[in-house]
């Protein structure tokens, strides 16, 4: 990047009047986190004499440079967890809403991260998420920035209400860049989650997050969190509130870019979560990884595979045995523009999404495994 913006500097140098060189240098020093210089390059195209092109690009350059960068980035798939991309800038207001319909062959096993003992029964279920996020400078110099973030799903089966769930998630926090290189962040976050109408847990506590390009294309991230967690009891499941305790993550990612049109995430981690009870309280390693992959009509794949390894303290039986799982999940999706299936409406933020999933849960103890296999379509809009 730095090697591009060199050479520009050189043409610009030779032609002043290479209007379109002049917008893609802009566009570079942007990318290279120098919004200052970039809206001084803009300057000198005010007035001048632009094709069409030239001055629609201008024009929306004007409105995004101006927006301050806030680079940030999400590692692995757990509801919550921020997948923005890390390598782009993020706007003062930004969201999404998706809605969908799914369908799963062991619907109350998908619930949740714990298995609450529902037989195998397949069953068709409404899916509704959206995320809110509003960032801020809070400094002159605007390295230093104050965010909030709200989210949610809900879920809604047709048939088999005990296996319906929501979750709220709210998060609030600020970020500096110390060196000009990195990003240093430091949040507050907090998550409910209801089981059929009923509170299930409530968790809260602090996550600390060092961010920085190691190149133009790769970011690495490391963070630790550490929440308190607290149960409830439900009407199948009357030991939840000994799961009552503190879990914490150390979690160190990197996402690159491989191409233009391809992006790869991974992270790699440990969790270690104390309870009430020894049967309860686990640790372990956990590690993911997502692919994407950009044609030119827009369509994409996503490709995700999350693995987890709990070694609990003990078990709820009387063998003395301590109880292992391994934990997988998996998506396969693909994705489309509305705007390719109706070109006349105005569309272009909102995508049609067709998903494959897949839950495994393999464990010492039999009684404990479980498999569930699903598949569902979603509208996707974001802004």
């Amino acid at each position: 990047m730095l090697n591009a913006a060199s050479a520009l500097e050189r043409m610009l140098y030779a032609n002043p009047n290479w209007h379109s060189s002049r917008l893609l240098y802009a566009a570079v020093l942007y990318r290279l986190d120098d919004p200052k210089a970039a809206m001084r390059e803009l300057s000198l195209l005010k007035g001048r004499d632009l094709n069409p092109q030239q001055t629609e690009t201008y024009t929306r350059y004007l409105s995004e440079f101006q927006t301050p960068i806030v680079k940030t980035i999400g590692f692995g798939m757990a509801a919550g967890a921020g997948t923005n991309g890390g390598l782009n800038p993020v706007k003062p207001i930004s969201g999404n809403f998706a809605l969908g319909l799914r369908g799963d062959n062991n619907a109350g096993n998908a619930l949740t991260d714990e298995g609450f003992g529902f037989s195998n029964r397949g069953d068709v279920s409404l899916h509704a998420q959206g995320r809110l996020r509003l960032v801020k400078p809070i400094s002159a110099d605007e390295t230093i920035t104050a965010r909030a973030t709200i989210g949610g799903q809900i879920r809604r089966h047709e048939t088999f209400n005990e296996a319906d769930y929501d979750v709220i998630d709210l998060q609030a926090g600020v970020s500096a860049r110390p060196t000009g290189k990195g990003r240093l962040s430091f949040d507050i976050d907090g998550r409910r989650v209801n089981v059929s109408g009923e509170k299930y847990l409530e968790q809260i506590g602090p996550r600390i997050t060092y961010g920085e390009n190691i190149s133009d294309n790769t970011r690495v991230v490391v963070s630790l969190s550490a929440y308190s967690q607290n149960y409830s009891v439900l009407p199948n499941a009357s030991l939840e509130d000994e799961r009552d305790g503190i879990k914490t993550r150390f979690q160190l990612g990197m996402q690159t870019k491989l191409s233009d049109n391809r992006k790869l995430t991974v992270s790699a981690g440990h969790d270690t979560k104390t309870a009430e009870i020894v049967a309860f309280a686990y640790s372990g390693p956990h590690a993911s990884v997502s692919y994407e992959h950009s044609f030119e009509s827009k369509t994409y794949l996503k490709t995700q595979l999350r693995v987890r390894q709990l070694n609990f303290r003990g078990n709820l039986d009387s063998s003395g045995e301590a109880r292992k799982d391994t934990r997988v999940s998996f998506r396969q999706s693909i994705g489309l523009p509305l705007s390719k299936i109706a070109p006349s409406a105005n569309l272009e933020n909102v995508d049609l999404e067709f998903g494959f999933n897949h839950n495994e849960r393999l464990s010492n103890f039999n009684s404990n495994d479980f498999g569930n296999s699903g598949v569902d379509v979603k509208l996707k809009f974001s802004f």
